[in-house]
């Protein structure tokens, strides 16, 4: 038998702004500012409680405005803290001896066994108001944990 179980808070995300360039330190040879996408200014705290989050808003997306024109944003990186991930991932193996020098080996694997929901991170970009703080997926962003739907696997191996 062999399990893995792995339990971890989410990650911590930077918010973005992407807009007319309000520092005007970014060159273009228009007469409009360039694009640019930087930090937004902070008005508050943009974590919700546990019992308030959901997958169509997991973050308080009031908590940022668009930078003041002549400056950066105020937003610190890593101030929105991203979905966490639950996972228990098992096995069973049993090898049975056929004759001297040979053995016949069964497993069965299987990733995420209870099945639970692990989100993928909610979208920090401010000025894309449909998708600001929405998490439009499942399965974790981190590949080792493999969060997603539950999967099994069943091997046969022949050793001699």
């Amino acid at each position: 038998m062999s399990a893995i179980y792995t339990l971890h808070s989410g990650y911590f995300l930077t918010p973005l702004w992407t807009g007319p360039d309000p520092t005007g330190t970014r060159f273009t040879d228009r007469g409009t500012p360039a694009n640019v996408t930087l930090r937004p200014n902070q008005v508050h705290d943009p974590n919700l409680p546990a019992d308030e989050r959901s997958v169509e808003r997991w973050f308080d997306p009031t908590a940022f405005a668009p930078p003041t024109p002549g400056s950066f944003g105020t937003a610190a990186k890593g101030v929105i803290k991203g979905p966490g991930v639950n996972v228990l991932h098992a096995g069973l193996a049993r090898a049975f001896a056929i004759q001297e020098g040979v053995r016949l080996r069964l497993e069965i694997t299987g990733t995420n066994i209870l099945n639970h929901p692990n989100w993928s991170e909610p979208g920090t970009n401010i000025s894309s108001v449909g998708q600001v703080g929405v998490i439009t997926g499942a399965g974790s962003v981190s590949s080792p944990d493999h969060g997603g739907a539950r999967f099994f696997r069943l091997g046969i191996r022949l050793e001699w």
